[in-house]
């Protein structure tokens, strides 16, 4: 999947593979450079294709920034959407950290965070809550104020079989686990995930006898 690959080439994660994202979303993109797909899209595949251009250490094409700077809404965000949002941001983070377009998306990600410490896109609020803490990770107004309350509640969502699930009537998946598990690698709630996990992995390999 195009998203889990993007935030793995964008934090450095082991098995991350630049090359085929890059080419993959320029399949996607295609020859137009996406002008015939949603504008929402077309804004996440050109921060897909800067974080793959950055990690395999080649040029970002001249014309991302401002394309990017010219989809930016009044309020700093792309579209009213905290998923596209985030997605860009973390690009731009990489790509061109103190460009105003930059500043001005991580104040609007901050401001966008409920009073129960989520973000929430439709009703994928650990999904949201997840890529946020890594878009604005190293912040000091999102270290200080807005961490702590995001990380409990990453923290309270996981099932009692290790992973995450996307909204809370759902089933722990494996997209939604591999993006929380990517964002809480450097947060204080690694070693709880990590021994959910573990217990989980010990289950599956004993699993309890018939009948019981």
């Amino acid at each position: 999947m195009l998203y889990l690959d993007a935030l793995a080439c964008a934090t450095g994660a082991s098995g991350a593979d630049a090359r085929r994202l890059l080419e993959r979303t320029r399949a996607v993109l295609g020859a137009d450079r996406g002008h015939g797909i949603k504008p929402w899209q077309r804004s996440i595949l050109l921060a897909f294709e800067a974080i793959a251009c950055s990690a395999l250490r080649l040029p970002v094409p001249a014309s991302t920034l401002p394309e990017l700077e010219l989809a930016q809404g009044p309020d700093g965000s792309f579209f009213g959407m905290p998923l596209v949002t985030g997605i860009v941001h973390l690009a731009l983070r990489i790509v061109a950290p103190g460009h105003q377009v930059t500043l001005r998306r991580c104040d609007s990600l901050l401001a966008a965070q409920h009073p129960d410490g989520t973000w929430r896109f439709l009703t994928s609020q650990v999904w949201d809550t997840g890529l946020m803490v890594r878009a604005l990770r190293g912040h000091p107004a999102f270290e200080a104020a807005a961490l702590p309350a995001a990380v409990d509640f990453l923290a309270s969502a996981q099932r009692p079989d290790g992973g995450w699930a996307c909204a809370a009537l759902l089933d722990s998946d494996n997209d939604t686990t591999g993006n929380t598990l990517l964002t809480i690698t450097a947060t204080q709630v690694h070693a709880l995930a990590a021994r959910g996990l573990r217990d989980a992995l010990a289950a599956a390999r004993h699993p309890p006898a018939e009948g019981l």
